[in-house]
């Protein structure tokens, strides 16, 4: 079925920040067909008055039972890359904007906004540019098996097509002769990966036709300022819950 679905992987403990990218969502989201929330399947569940804000279409999942024997942030961390790139098992949408918990949207938002010459964009920085993100790089080459000179993590707001999703799937498990992406994080024993980095250089050095490719250099900056993004570990500070306040309060007919 066509449609652009919004696609949110969850933790108990990040249902604290949710609970806001759902009023967001249901404040400046247009377009968009449903929200899917793929939680962990273990005692916590997405609490009913999240129900209440907007509808939602909740998947538990099981965490997996083989796993690398480290890794790095915990198993959740990889599992969520995983459950990310293969967000495709969960809906039968066209399309998916990948949001965080710790994500909310400031402004109206619908598809149209993500693209560019008519194709959904993808942005791409010099990896030399990067600061810190500079450490997905040796996995991301590794998993895809070529070098890349770009990151492909640079501004958020990413929208998922199912045909380069499904095409990167192919190429991943034909190379490591595997028939999931997940086994190939356990066979090759991966600390870490990026899902961004990872389907974004796909595009960039398969020559995928389907995004229009963006390069950006360090003027601009990482966050778009169409989503707020916070990092979950560090907490919900009163000042956060003010700032998300005000994003909710925010009254465009008055800017």
């Amino acid at each position: 079925m066509s449609g652009v679905d919004i696609f949110i992987k969850t933790y108990h403990k990040d249902f604290v920040w949710l609970e806001w990218c759902l009023k967001s969502i249901k404040k400046y989201a247009t377009g968009f067909r449903n929200i899917i929330i793929v939680s962990d399947n273990d005692t916590h569940k997405i609490p009913d008055s999240f129900l209440e804000i907007i509808p939602l279409k909740v998947v538990y999942v099981d965490l997996p039972r083989t796993r690398p024997t480290y890794v790095e942030h915990g198993l959740g961390y990889l599992w969520q890359q995983y459950i990310k790139l293969t967000w495709y098992d969960y809906t039968d949408a066209e399309e998916v904007l990948i949001l965080d918990s710790d994500e909310m949207l400031t402004v109206p938002t619908s598809p149209e906004h993500f693209k560019t010459d008519s194709k959904y964009h993808w942005f791409f920085r010099h990896w030399n540019e990067m600061g810190d993100a500079r450490c997905w790089r040796e996995s991301t080459e590794n998993l895809l098996g070529v070098e890349t000179e770009f990151s492909g993590m640079c501004i958020t707001g990413f929208i998922l097509q199912k045909q380069t999703s499904l095409a990167l799937k192919n190429h991943l498990c034909s190379k490591n002769n595997v028939d999931s992406i997940w086994e190939i994080f356990v066979k090759n024993n991966m600390k870490t990966a990026s899902e961004f980095n990872i389907y974004g250089c796909f595009i960039k050095y398969f020559d995928r036709q389907e995004y229009t490719q963006l390069l950006i250099d360090h003027k601009i900056k990482y966050i778009n300022n169409t989503i707020k993004k916070d990092w979950s570990w560090g907490g919900l500070t009163n000042k956060q819950i003010l700032d998300r306040e005000k994003i909710l309060e925010h009254d465009e007919k008055k800017s």
